[in-house]
């Protein structure tokens, strides 16, 4: 199971992340941001960026569940 969607929303709001900021550090747009996080994937390149910004292995991001981990 992929839960990047899942983890991506969840590690937004629990890093308080501003999207817009996080768009503007990694070079991507806020709109793509948004894309993410209402399903579509990002691109490998993105994904790093992301994956370095939100301080997660991209591993973790795409294989576990990172909100049960939390409870």
């Amino acid at each position: 199971m992929n839960f990047f969607h899942k983890n991506f929303i969840f590690l937004l709001e629990k890093k308080q992340i501003v999207l817009s900021n996080m768009a503007k550090a990694i070079g991507i747009t806020r709109q793509a941001i948004n894309e993410y996080k209402k399903g579509k994937y990002p691109t490998y390149d993105n994904l790093i960026k992301i994956s370095m910004h939100l301080e997660v292995s991209i591993d973790d991001m795409l294989t576990k569940d990172l909100s049960a981990s939390e409870k």
